[in-house]
């Protein structure tokens, strides 16, 4: 499909939009300028995609492309722009959308606010009506009319969300809990009104996931894994009938996770460790827990449930937690930690993953480059 190569590149930065976009129903269509955000007349969302121009757009645009239609729903601008002059209020949703973005994703900014507008907003505004009056404002709003008048603006990419309903509004929501559940990044809290703009980007990726793709580091620790499973799949057809659903060959991970639990580790720290744990666990490994300072104070097996309570508070040793994954043939170990220890030996050539809390070790001092394996910085 043609947004499939966008929604790989989506999932390594926003695994949470990309799940959304793999839920979305996708249509070829001429009507879209390339890929967009549209309602058929029984209110349900799709993404309409036009292949010619879709293709023309290097990767990284088209997962800006996407990321971009994706906002907009999540921050519920469909079920909002009844109430507004529609092509102001498109222009304002669009450059909300855009200030939000990654900048390297962005377009030419040839449909959106002049720089100079922004002054009339203060950082990280993301109420859409605080947008709609800056582009309103007399000045801007005869800009705004010539360039429309000029055809230099987009007039009719909106136009299918007059559809949107409220029961789209509500499988959308629900849609959008799923896809957090799935990356575990959590389910959605119970907001007053979902359509407020805040709240719901609060749930957006960059601010509810801290550590990896848990999804693509799973693939790199099972390369070397013997333990294979069988599962149905609709995406591949089966060789020998080509019907489907086919076959495919899963391999499964057994992880050791070790968490600090040294004294210089704090309950903050602690609970970022768990969080991440959750979505290692989420994402499809097989986990056993070691609780470790300057020795494994206990070991689990990891089922989803919450981490209240530790072992430990000494001193940090690392070796013993790499000892115990290759002595007992884990497929690799994650060691979740404030890197405050001293520099330990790989033994028998375990894939390791370090998982550095924000106030811990900083990149490239210390014994960071001593640590054996991959080392990832987490964010706050």
């Amino acid at each position: 499909m043609p947004l499939d190569a966008a929604i790989q590149e989506l999932r390594l930065h926003f695994p949470t939009l990309a799940e959304l976009a793999i839920r979305l129903p996708v249509r070829k269509t001429a009507a879209s300028p390339n890929v967009m955000l549209a309602f058929e007349q029984n209110g349900m969302a799709q993404l309409w995609v036009h292949e010619v121009n879709w293709s023309l757009w290097p990767l990284h645009l088209q997962a800006g492309l996407l990321m971009h239609e994706l906002l907009h729903l999540l921050l519920a601008h469909p079920w909002q722009r009844a109430a507004a002059v529609p092509w102001l209020f498109d222009l304002a949703a669009d450059s909300l959308v855009d200030s939000l973005m990654r900048k390297e994703w962005r377009l030419p900014r040839q449909d959106v606010l002049p720089e100079t507008i922004r002054r009339y907003l203060p950082e990280g505004q993301m109420d859409i009506w605080k947008w709609y009056d800056a582009v309103a404002h007399w000045k801007l709003s005869d800009w705004v009319r010539k360039q429309v008048t000029e055809g230099f603006l987009p007039r009719k990419k909106h136009e299918t969300w007059l559809h949107a309903g409220v029961l789209a509004q509500m499988r959308v929501r629900r849609i959008w809990e799923e896809c957090r559940a799935v990356v575990g990044a959590g389910v959605q809290i119970d907001v007053a009104d979902w359509s407020v703009a805040t709240q719901v980007l609060w749930q957006v990726d960059p601010t509810t996931q801290v550590g990896p793709d848990w999804r693509r580091v799973l693939q790199l620790f099972a390369r070397k894994s013997g333990r294979t499973a069988l599962r149905h799949t609709v995406k591949r057809p089966s060789k020998r009938y080509g019907k489907v659903p086919g076959i495919k060959i899963d391999r499964r991970c057994r992880l050791a996770v070790a968490i600090d639990t040294s004294g210089s580790v704090t309950p903050g720290e602690l609970a970022i460790f768990a969080h991440e744990l959750r979505r290692l666990w989420r994402a499809g490994a097989q986990l056993v827990v070691l609780e470790c300072d300057y020795r494994i104070r206990k070991e689990w097996g990891y089922r989803g449930q919450p981490l209240a309570y530790v072992h430990g508070r000494g001193g940090t040793d690392f070796q013993p937690a790499l000892n115990w994954a290759a002595s007992h043939h884990m497929d690799g170990l994650v060691y979740l930690t404030d890197g405050m220890g001293a520099v330990p030996q790989r033994p028998h050539r375990l894939p390791v993953l370090w998982l550095i809390s924000a106030e811990g070790l900083a990149e490239g001092t210390g014994i960071w480059a001593q640590l054996p394996g991959r080392k990832v910085k987490l964010r706050t």
